[in-house]
């Protein structure tokens, strides 16, 4: 959703009922990190603009159209900062009567009653994430999370949503989880003069919100797919595909054939097993330290953060880390073979259930573990199908930091059918699964798409190009100066 839209649901107290003496409260607790900028936004007397306040022409990054002026961000932009004001995330709720904004992709990051701790500065702010450069429209009462979310809001001859868009359309470089606002500092804006600020964004608004809309319906197609792929994943581990299955000419409905075991429905011809009964199971060692991403002949090296690039069949492309065969036994690491299943055994990225399959013999890292199928019992693709219908999470030990014992692994009832059963649920699942995610694909592509719309429009709104000027704007550069009149009460 367009963050500028985000807050229209969030019933909390409206920005009209700040009173002055919130706002001035708000003034007198809050200090500008880059003074030179807090200066500039109160300073009324001084009879010239300061020097280096606009970006020399040779500095410049683009043309601009009559009227407009490129201006250093530090000389226009305040930046609220009380670091006793940021809630911990460890003291976020899930309700409360304050939301809270920081600097995660989740546009309200939890909930708090503590007001001591509610922003007091003039709204609306933007929210700029310093580690993760998410930018936040923000027009209500919030409080401010913990550490990297930095709260910024232009001078008077900036229109604050359209130093949100403008932030929006800066290419800061991504340097990971390091800090971003530093880069932020030093880019110039492009500044539109006042009236032509405001149907820029007025302009900009009506085309985020038809593409918001289409995102949307995106979004709903593609939890139905995954509801689909759920449901014939659940189909599958109770012998719906097999000799059994509706689907075969002369077959009888599955549900005439069950037996119960443990409680729940299976085929005659399968049983319930312990998982530790059929699968090996392998962990990691850790990633060694000063050890270059680089790739060889050697073992592929998988982390955590590998699981998400797994193809559409479920298999792992080349790590960007190979060992050789000194390194991995100065590691001690023993490899897991070809075919098997890998996934997060320690942490938050349980939760996402994620699985791949290994292509090729590889070591994986301490936060992942394995399992592989004894083939005498059960083919890998089919163990890696029903590891996608499982919640790992749930077998989480209650610990601060959640993660996964081999030993509860191990004691998991699995669906054994004949090993010439699953490999024909598996011709058949793979079947289906190629169907869903060919059409993933298509949504994949379409949001890619209406990402680039995205971009583009913003592009063209900074360059004057939405057909948004106006004949008798007064030039910016005229409205800066008037700021800095003495005259100017």
């Amino acid at each position: 959703m367009d963050d500028s839209k985000r807050g229209e649901g969030i019933k909390i107290s409206p920005v009209s009922n700040r009173t002055a003496a919130d706002s001035a409260e708000g003034k007198g607790r809050f200090v500008n990190e880059n003074k030179r900028c807090l200066k500039l936004a109160k300073e009324k007397s001084r009879e010239k603009i300061p020097d280096g306040f606009f970006v020399p022409k040779e500095m410049e990054p683009y043309p601009l159209p009559e009227g407009w002026a490129w201006v250093f961000f530090d000389k226009v932009v305040i930046h609220y900062f009380e670091r006793k004001k940021q809630l911990p995330k460890k003291k976020y709720r899930k309700e409360g009567r304050l939301p809270v904004v920081d600097q995660g992709q989740p546009f309200i990051a939890g909930y708090t009653d503590q007001e001591e701790f509610r922003f007091s500065g003039d709204l609306p702010v933007v929210i700029f994430g310093d580690h993760t450069r998410c930018i936040k429209w923000v027009d209500f009462d919030f409080v401010a999370g913990a550490e990297g979310t930095k709260i910024l809001r232009p001078v008077s001859f900036i229109d604050p949503k359209y130093f949100y868009y403008l932030l929006k359309n800066i290419p800061l470089p991504d340097r990971g989880y390091s800090r971003h606002f530093k880069y932020l500092k030093k880019m110039p804006l492009a500044v539109a003069p006042m009236p032509e600020q405001k149907r820029i964004v007025e302009k900009i608004d009506l085309f985020m919100r038809k593409i918001e809309r289409a995102k949307m319906l995106i979004a709903e197609v593609k939890e139905s797919l995954a509801l689909r792929k759920a449901g014939l994943l659940q189909k599958a581990f109770i012998g719906y595909f097999g000799p059994n299955g509706p689907e075969d000419e002369g077959g009888e409905e599955t549900s005439s054939a069950i037996a119960r075991q443990n409680g729940r429905p299976l085929p005659e011809n399968w049983k319930w097993v312990p998982l530790g009964s059929v699968v090996h199971f392998y962990t990691g060692s850790p990633f060694p330290s000063g050890l270059e991403k680089g790739k060889g002949m050697g073992y592929p090296f998988y982390k955590v953060g590998d699981l998400k690039y797994a193809d559409e069949n479920g298999y792992l492309s080349e790590a960007e880390i190979t060992v050789d065969e000194k390194t991995r036994k100065r590691m001690k690491a023993n490899p897991v073979p070809e075919g098997t299943v890998i996934f997060a055994k320690i942490g938050e990225a349980i939760r996402l259930n994620r699985r791949a399959i290994v292509p090729r013999p590889a070591c994986i890292d301490s936060n992942l573990m394995g399992m592989k199928a004894d083939e005498r019992y059960v083919d890998d693709k089919f163990l890696f199908y029903w590891s996608l219908k499982e919640d790992f999470f749930r077998y989480t030990r209650a610990t601060s930091v959640p993660s996964i014992r081999k030993s509860t692994l191990t004691a998991i009832p699995f669906p054994l059918p004949p090993l010439e059963e699953q490999k024909r649920i598996v011709r058949t699942l793979d079947g289906l699964v190629k169907k869903l995610e060919a059409e993933r694909r298509r949504l994949l592509e379409a949001e890619e798409a209406l990402g680039l719309l995205e971009r583009s429009i913003l592009d063209r709104a900074f360059r004057g190009k939405l057909g948004t000027a106006g004949e008798k704007d007064e030039p910016i550069v005229l409205q800066v100066k008037k700021t800095f009149s003495p005259s100017r009460k």
